[in-house]
């Protein structure tokens, strides 16, 4: 019975372990997390709000042989400036053990001068 219930305490915490993802929130608020895409590593902006993953074009640049261009894409800003991209399909997107398989970015020039190399939304964890 004691070898029984160390097995199961054991497996427990194993079942029930939480990964840690380390997170960085500057002096307004933003959310910075870690992220991969096709195997290479980026500072991204933690997006609650969007519904698309964006990539800086210096970060798009080194993945871009492994993208696959499949659409087009128009959003809003929060102030209602109309953003227009192509949409391609990376690899995948990564976030500690978290990985999405084939998802749709787009690539955003603008974010190279706020040294962002890209803006991951919620979508990342749609399937958890």
């Amino acid at each position: 019975m004691k070898n029984f219930l160390t097995v199961l305490l054991l497996t427990s915490t194993i079942l029930f372990s939480q990964e840690q993802i380390p997170i960085t929130i500057n002096d307004y608020g933003l959310i910075f997390i870690k992220v991969k895409v096709n195997d290479e590593s980026g500072t991204f902006l933690l997006d609650t709000g969007g519904g698309a993953h964006v990539l800086s074009n210096n970060f798009f640049k080194k993945i871009k042989g492994e993208t696959d261009e499949t659409g087009f894409y128009t959003g809003f800003r929060h102030n209602g400036e109309r953003i227009d991209t192509k949409v391609y399909t990376a690899n995948s997107i990564s976030v500690g053990s978290l990985n999405q398989i084939e998802p749709k970015i787009g690539m955003y020039p603008p974010l190279d001068q706020y040294g962002i190399d890209g803006i991951l939304s919620l979508m990342i964890f749609k399937n958890t």
